[in-house]
């Protein structure tokens, strides 16, 4: 099993960082059931642990993991998704004392079911508890918004990335202290200290040995494909936007923005390193320099295009 969900917190106490999104938390579930919120907001980049918490949060609310309703509303966003949860959440749970609904990347909802939403939350039924997650808050109405308690994920720090990093090499049999930190700074670095990313970069390389090597796999597992290849080299012929636009749809298809960001900055770094000079892969690497997790595709996709103006 990958280490991302292997090592998934099944507790608020097994999450790293966001200590006061916890602190918080354990304080709103000390209260008396009645006095508690009826409705969440988690947003944040992808990747922070968003969906994580809101699940732990479930099953503290007195859900079973398995009574757990979760919706991704990218690909259920119309108005039909919000009256199936209006028309189910009146019977009571089969198991526990509450019924929780999760809604994931809710800012792709529609109007019309955001304020199918917005009813639900303001008068819900006392067994029910809805939680939002997205990567766009500013994307959801303002009443919405208002009727949530809402927290921000953010990325760890780095010390705190350490600790997990140290954490999993401890549990997968590994001495934490014999492994490289010049291994460790680099995932974190690649990662942008974002947990899930971190250990999907570890699982890539935690049973090799050579360190160079290892390093050599970092630069590339992100994303080692030939349709990446070809679409980074077009960018450093300089080709037209007509012709790259073809090859960056190609591969948005089968990967996050993020991880394409990631993969052309790695490949830009080896080119400069490897000649004597490059403006062009300079210049790449300038354009892309932000990350996507807030805006998602349609920054990667300008970025794309502005690179392509040049």
């Amino acid at each position: 099993m990958e280490l991302n969900l292997k090592h998934r917190p099944k507790k608020i106490k097994d999450i790293f960082g966001n200590d006061s999104v916890k602190e918080s938390i354990n304080s709103i579930l000390s209260r008396d059931q009645e006095n508690i919120p009826h409705a969440f907001l988690f947003h944040g980049p992808t990747g922070t642990g968003k969906t994580t918490m809101a699940r732990i949060l479930a099953n503290e609310l007195g859900c079973p993991a398995d009574e757990i309703i979760e919706y991704n509303t990218a690909s259920m966003r119309g108005i039909d998704t919000i009256r199936n949860i209006i028309e189910d959440c009146v019977y009571a749970p089969l198991e526990g004392y509450s019924k929780v609904y999760i809604l994931d990347e809710v800012h792709r909802q529609t109007k019309d079911a955001q304020n199918a939403l917005l009813k639900l939350a303001e008068e819900p039924p006392k067994q029910v508890y809805i939680i939002l997650c997205t990567t766009d808050p500013e994307k959801l109405i303002p009443a919405l918004l208002g009727r949530c308690t809402t927290y921000q994920m953010k990325p760890l720090r780095p010390t705190e990335m350490t600790k997990l990093i140290d954490h999993i090499l401890d549990v997968e049999g590994f001495a934490p202290t014999e492994y490289p930190s010049r291994i460790k700074k680099e995932i974190i670095r690649l990662s942008e200290c974002l947990p899930r990313n971190a250990l999907k970069l570890l699982d890539a390389i935690i049973d090799m040995q050579d360190e160079d090597a290892i390093i050599d796999a970092l630069s590339a597992v992100s994303l080692d494909t030939v349709e990446a290849k070809e679409l980074f080299n077009a960018l450093l012929k300089g080709e037209s936007w007509d012709n790259v636009r073809k090859m960056v749809k190609t591969l948005l298809e089968a990967n996050e923005p993020e991880q394409i960001r990631l993969g052309l900055l790695g490949y830009m770094r080896n080119v400069l390193l490897n000649s004597k000079s490059n403006d062009r892969a300079s210049y790449i690497i300038d354009t892309f320099s932000e990350n996507t997790y807030n805006a998602g595709a349609s920054l990667l996709v300008n970025m794309f295009y502005s690179v392509c103006k040049k």
